[in-house]
Formats: C-alpha cells, structure tokens, sequence
C-alpha cells in the first residue's frame, strides 16, 4: 500500500474511532471480524438463494407439464394463468440468479482479503 494512502487511513480511521470513542486498533479488529461473519452471510443467502432457484426452476417445468395437451382435454394449455404463471417464476428465477451471482462476487474477497473489505468500510464511512 501507498505510504501516503496509509497515512490517509490511519488518520481517518483514527478520526472515526475518536467519532466512536473507542481506538483505532480496537475498531480495525472489529471491522476485520465483521469480514468473517459478513462471509458466512454470505454463504447463508447463497444457499437459500440456490434453494429458491432450485424451487422455481420446479414449479415452473411443473407448469409446463401440467400446460400440454394431454389428449383427452386441454388442463391449463394456454390460460392466461399458466402464462402469467410462467411469466412469474421466469422473472422471479432471473432475479435469484443474479442475486446470487452478486453474492457470489463479494465471497473472496471476504474469505481471503478481509483487510481489503475493513478499508472499503472505513472509506465508506467517512
């Protein structure tokens, strides 16, 4: 790192730990543990994100299924619900995936440069 960028953190960090009434060193810990625990969220909202993927990707072939013309009688084949159904679970399928492709992004950098994710904090902060 920069000398001259250090020096900018630490008097930053330093004003935000006197902000807090607390040290600098104290505060840089916290912020470093937060990182950890900022990963296991992380992984948490992953799965359930995949859990609610995993779920829409089933109701919706569901609804495909239950769409075809089966030769006696057509069951939902062309309802305006089963579009709607299928509108549905497609956009809610594509706003999970991307929900978990951006969590996915953040997960690195918390796993292995926690130091990098405490800077952006304080930088944030200021």
């Amino acid at each position: 790192m920069d000398e001259k960028l250090q020096e900018e953190l630490l008097t930053r960090l330093d004003l935000l730990a006197a902000k807090l009434g607390v040290t600098s060193e104290h505060l840089w810990g916290v912020l470093i543990k937060q990182a950890r625990i900022e990963v296991i969220e992380s992984i948490l909202t992953l799965i359930v994100v995949v859990m609610g993927i995993l779920a829409c990707a089933y109701f919706w072939r569901k609804i495909i299924e239950f769409s075809t013309f089966d030769g006696s009688d057509l069951r939902l084949g062309g309802s305006v619900g089963s579009i709607a159904l299928n509108i549905f679970f497609s956009g809610l399928l594509l706003i999970l995936s991307i929900g978990a492709f951006m969590d996915i992004m953040n997960i690195p950098t918390l796993l292995f440069n926690p130091e990098y994710w405490a800077l952006q904090k304080v930088l944030g902060a200021l």
